[in-house]
């Protein structure tokens, strides 16, 4: 890839999210808990346990088995299918009301963990109102991240945890990788709870911190400063035969201040 389209995307993906920002009422945050990958035996996607969305304004909309099960009084694991079923329906009723807005997210790209495992647990149930979540705008905050400041923007291969941590984010009650299936399996449903709240919340102060200019890397690529420019286009041909001019310039500019 050309440095040309680098810096292109660079100002795309800065540009996308400060003008977001600055909406109203126009972009939500959303992240889920789900079964253990080892664990699928339908060969369909993990089983969704629960689903956070936090609004703009902070809002939270929570959806899970175990407050569907705890509405209908029913025992979680021996109704699971049930209480999937009738979790999504309301998460889909809820989407459909949203569905103009931009859905921003984490990875949440695939059949594994993403909106195409959701629509393929939807397509289980059949539920009804249903639809194809692809087709919501959706903003990928992993994705963006290594557009604007590179991929090093944070070191070790999970970047979500690592960028909270590197900006001193509360990470407090955050569960990672299998401990979320973990704690579900122990019934400890309050964990999982906590811990995709804190999720959607930690996605929205990463994203705020983009759009101020005020987020913490590794990076030495700095948005909108000089910098920036060096660190795209040093190696390039134009930015030796830029350099050549500009000193040159200096040089006579100096040269006509001195004498």
């Amino acid at each position: 890839m050309s440095n040309a389209t680098e810096f292109k995307k660079h100002l795309s993906s800065l540009k996308k999210i400060k003008d977001l920002y600055e909406a109203d009422n126009k972009y939500l945050f959303i992240h889920y808990a789900c079964q253990s990958f080892n664990e699928v035996n339908d060969g369909i996607s993990p089983r969704i346990h629960s689903i956070a969305v936090r609004l703009e304004d902070e809002q939270t909309e929570l959806f899970s088995v175990f407050q569907t099960a705890d509405d209908l009084g029913l025992d979680i694991y021996d109704n699971l299918d049930r209480l999937e079923k009738e979790m999504l329906e309301e998460f889909y009723s809820f989407a459909h009301l949203h569905s103009k807005k931009f859905w921003v997210h984490w990875s949440m790209t695939d059949t594994n963990y993403g909106f195409p495992a959701i629509t393929n647990r939807a397509k289980k149930h059949k539920i009804d109102n249903a639809f194809d979540l692809g087709l919501l705008n959706k903003i990928d905050l992993s994705v963006e991240l290594k557009r604007i400041y590179g991929d090093s923007y944070v070191s070790g291969p999970n970047k979500f945890p690592g960028i909270v941590k590197l900006n001193n984010i509360s990470g407090m009650a955050r569960l990672e990788g299998v401990e979320e299936p973990e704690a579900f399996n122990r019934g400890e449903f309050g964990k999982v709870h906590q811990s995709i709240l804190k999720k959607v919340n930690n996605l929205q102060s990463i994203f705020n911190r983009i759009a101020l200019g005020t987020l913490i890397t590794e990076s030495r690529i700095r948005p909108n400063r000089p910098q920036f420019f060096y660190e795209k286009y040093n190696g390039h041909w134009l930015f030796y035969v830029s350099s050549i001019i500009v000193s040159a310039l200096v040089g006579i500019f100096l040269g006509y201040i001195i004498f």
